[in-house]
């Protein structure tokens, strides 16, 4: 699976050991608790896992869910959006029509710094059997 190929290497450059981790951290996790239901929607590997070609640039209009959550946790999906619980109180709502083209998926920004070619902006599946969270909330067909 990309995700676990991403957690066996070292951090990209420009980006910190301690960021790297975290952001694979929070990668298995999304999978774990939303991979199937993600899947199911139509949410696409970009819209997931998506990160600017280069570390460094600060690109928040091509980076998808997995960086955006910083440890915080996925509440609810539906087709177009993530609810990320923030703090007790607060929650962001992330959009993923908002996504636009040019990212890459995470794994992919490994290869890249590593001295392989970033390939096509999808590359690969990161998903293969997840199982199905049963917090799973849906507006359009209930709790599941």
């Amino acid at each position: 699976m990309a995700v676990e190929r991403a957690a066996r290497s070292r951090a990209p450059d420009g980006i910190t050991d301690m960021a790297w981790r975290a952001l694979v951290m929070d990668a298995r996790m999304l999978l774990q608790n939303w991979g199937t239901d993600l899947f199911g929607l139509g949410w696409t590997t970009l819209e997931i896992f998506g990160v600017a070609r280069q570390p460094g640039m600060r690109r928040l209009d091509v980076v998808g869910l997995v960086y955006l959550l910083r440890g915080n946790a996925v509440e609810a999906i539906d087709r177009d959006t993530a609810l990320i619980r923030v703090t007790p109180r607060d929650t962001l709502t992330f959009q993923r029509k908002l996504v636009a083209g040019g990212g890459v998926p995470l794994w992919k920004w490994v290869e890249a710094s590593q001295g392989g070619a970033v390939g096509m902006a999808g590359g690969g599946s990161a998903f293969s059997a997840y199982p199905r969270h049963p917090r799973h909330v849906n507006p359009d067909q209930g709790a599941g």
